[in-house]
């Protein structure tokens, strides 16, 4: 089994969560980091680049999750932030739903990709 420390929510007050951070990521494989983006989160970017840089060393392992309408976007716009060294232990992952891009608003009853959205 593999651990990841996951800091969502932590975005906001992330040099004064640093300490405690690197303490739990002693004994974790990854380091966790939901980038979140409309229409998951309407009113604002989860993990905009400045917080990208500054949590990208904590540890070398990543495991990036993409949640947002265009995660193609964001991984042109976060790859160059990540060292090529880094970038190898690392991976990314794209939510599914980030592809239903024509729901004006993500609503946990569309999680079912196998249902065509209502028009």
């Amino acid at each position: 089994m593999q651990l990841s420390l996951s800091i969502l929510g932590y975005e906001k007050n992330l040099r004064e969560s640093e300490p405690i951070a690197r303490k739990i990521l002693e004994h974790c494989d990854y380091l966790h980091i939901d980038i979140m983006r409309k229409p998951f989160i309407p009113d604002r970017d989860a993990f905009p680049p400045d917080a990208i840089k500054m949590v990208r060393d904590w540890h070398p392992k990543l495991d990036i999750h993409i949640m947002g309408g265009q995660p193609e976007k964001d991984i042109t716009r976060f790859a160059p932030l990540i060292p090529l060294s880094q970038r190898k232990q690392s991976f990314v992952v794209i939510h599914a739903e980030a592809y239903r891009r024509k729901i004006g608003k993500y609503e946990s009853k569309e999680f079912d990709l196998l249902v065509p959205p209502r028009q």
